[in-house]
């Protein structure tokens, strides 16, 4: 698994490497205009980064449970919510995919802040690719006592298999998805770590609806 892991994150490192020497050498003219641009790439070249490490420790059970269940470490689900969205937005805007988000002030949850934001990251990538053109993607936090639900629904295709089985490793729960099928399998592995639940439904008006339900810390 290590010499896995080692070959996964050898091509971010030297692309990183790459986008930085570009960063450093770009003209003052060429910099206001490509900025936002690098800063997004260098960004999800980290990510990345990040993401590998995150798998190769839940693969290998390696993760330190005491320090990922933390309270002191736990994240606010909106404001990750929000940044999720946020990027979101730059690659749906070709296609005029509007989001829309309904959530409390802050929700912090029993979770790592890495694993979760990809959690987010997978539903999200899923929906997009599968929204129709000027679809609109909403997501819906609200907290109980004891937990915190998010709601994430499209107004794309819904699932074509029986949605207790997306959630299996390499299911391709939706047509031409042109993903890997471990998206949704990480997400379930990382939830269930984390003491909550996650499903999904079709939503009878047509689309696909995610629910993810994390453990609340106050």
């Amino acid at each position: 698994l290590e010499c896995v892991m080692h070959d996964l994150a050898n091509p971010s490192a030297v692309l990183l490497m790459n986008l930085q020497h570009i960063e450093r050498n770009i003209g003052e003219e060429e910099r206001e205009k490509l900025q936002p641009a690098m800063d997004r790439a260098i960004g999800q070249v980290n990510r990345q980064r990040q993401l590998i490490q995150s798998i190769g420790d839940v693969f290998g059970a390696e993760i330190d449970h005491a320090a990922v269940m933390a309270e002191s470490e736990a994240p606010d689900l909106v404001t990750l919510l929000g940044e999720t969205i946020r990027e979101q937005e730059f690659v749906a805007d070709r296609s005029n995919i509007v989001f829309e988000m309904e959530a409390p002030p802050q929700a912090k949850v029993r979770a790592d802040r890495i694993y979760l934001r990809r959690i987010l990251e997978n539903i999200f990538n899923n929906a997009v690719r599968h929204s129709p053109e000027g679809g609109r993607i909403r997501a819906f936090v609200e907290m109980s006592e004891n937990f915190v639900r998010t709601e994430i629904k499209d107004e794309g295709s819904g699932f074509l298999i029986d949605t207790d089985k997306v959630f299996e490793p390499f299911s391709q729960g939706e047509s031409n998805s042109g993903s890997s099928g471990l998206g949704l399998y990480f997400c379930r592995m990382a939830v269930e770590m984390f003491g909550g639940s996650i499903r999904a439904e079709n939503r009878k008006g047509g689309g696909a609806k995610v629910i993810v339900i994390l453990p609340v810390v106050s």
